[in-house]
């Protein structure tokens, strides 16, 4: 169907219909990626997404403190917000909390895509258009 690579940026409503998740639901998601604790220092107990704080802290070793702080601040906070966007303006001038914040929404939204409508194997066959039709056979609105 598409001979070049092709990007589709949708809307918050367009998104909800292909299973990706809105407002407050990213937020929840982001907020769990935020459970980054120790024990003893090094001993992971947290339940938030490690490999994610390894990747934003590997080229910023001498920072770990401050993006275990902004993580928590996320955590903790992000329940109060409308959206990650609405905190991370609300933090703006806390340069941890948006950039790991911005990490996170690109992992979040990397990981919610692969099982959403939108997402499709390129090994194993083509885009498929088809399955945003509604189960009556009318299009989809919002796409």
């Amino acid at each position: 169907m598409f001979k070049r690579p092709t990007l589709f940026i949708l809307g918050a409503g367009a998104s909800a219909e292909v299973g990706l998740p809105l407002g407050k639901e990213l937020a929840a998601a982001i907020g769990e990626k935020m459970d980054i604790r120790f024990e003893h220092g090094f001993n992971r107990i947290g339940h938030g997404d490690f490999e994610l704080f390894d990747r934003i802290t590997a080229p910023r070793r001498n920072e770990l403190q401050a993006y275990q702080t902004a993580a928590w601040r996320i955590r903790d906070g992000i329940a109060f917000s409308q959206s990650i966007d609405d905190f991370l303006d609300q933090h703006r001038n806390n340069a941890y909390v948006n950039r790991y914040g911005k990490a996170a929404i690109v992992r979040a939204v990397l990981e919610a895509e692969r099982s959403s409508k939108l997402y499709f194997d390129v090994y194993k066959g083509a885009f498929d258009p088809t399955q945003f039709a509604d189960p009556n056979g009318r299009r989809a609105t919002n796409i």
